[in-house]
């Protein structure tokens, strides 16, 4: 005997069980304008106004997705520095291009530099890294998303790769203005924080 697909649920019939999966949303989001706009109808609203609410509620929908997949991403590495500190971190080691890597990594920095009126430039030698590439694509990130934070506009951040030696070294520069002499020897100790020439640390 055939059963007939079920048709998709409607937002009422989401929100009367609790179901608030990923693939409900729409649904949620369906029902919830078919409401306004109802109601607006009912009200004389014009439908100028109507729409004016739906794009604000559009926005700040965007919006809120932004920081959720943002704070999503911190819970991530906060995870991941548990893992190095146990020693319990797996790596997904394969060959690379350093300039696939860098290309990559600029690439998806480059609508932040574009806000921030800063230029992005690479230059990188052609080389063959064996390396966990979802990793050190994140590293990097890292590196070139601060350096055009810390960036005035019109300013420029350059990452440059260079093989000396058998082994690859990339540095990241930028016109932020650099760490004191006496910052740099405490950065690479854990939980060390300065701001504005301050040491910020946690015992």
């Amino acid at each position: 005997m055939d059963v007939p697909p079920r048709a998709p649920e409607t937002g009422g019939e989401v929100l009367e069980k609790g179901n608030l999966s990923s693939e409900a949303i729409p649904a949620i989001r369906a029902e919830h304008e078919r409401l306004v706009r109802e109601s607006a109808e009912h009200g004389g609203i014009p439908r100028s106004a109507f729409d004016r609410v739906l794009e604000t509620r559009r926005r700040y929908l965007a919006s809120m997705g932004t920081h959720v997949r943002t704070l999503g991403s911190l819970i991530d590495d906060l995870f991941e520095l548990s893992r190095i500190r146990s020693g319990g971190l797996a790596l997904s080691l394969q060959q690379v291009d350093a300039r696939d890597l860098v290309a990559d990594v600029m690439s998806g920095s480059a609508a932040v530099a574009t806000a921030g009126g800063v230029a992005l430039d690479a230059a990188v030698d052609p080389a063959s890294l064996r390396i966990d590439a979802g990793g050190m694509n994140r590293v990097l990130a890292n590196l070139v998303i601060n350096a055009i934070r810390h960036t005035p506009s019109d300013g420029a951040v350059r990452v440059v790769g260079r093989l000396l030696a058998g082994e690859v070294v990339l540095s990241v520069s930028d016109g932020c203005g650099g760490i004191a002499p006496e910052q740099a020897v405490v950065i690479g100790e854990e939980i060390v924080l300065v701001v504005h020439g301050l040491f910020l640390r946690k015992l």
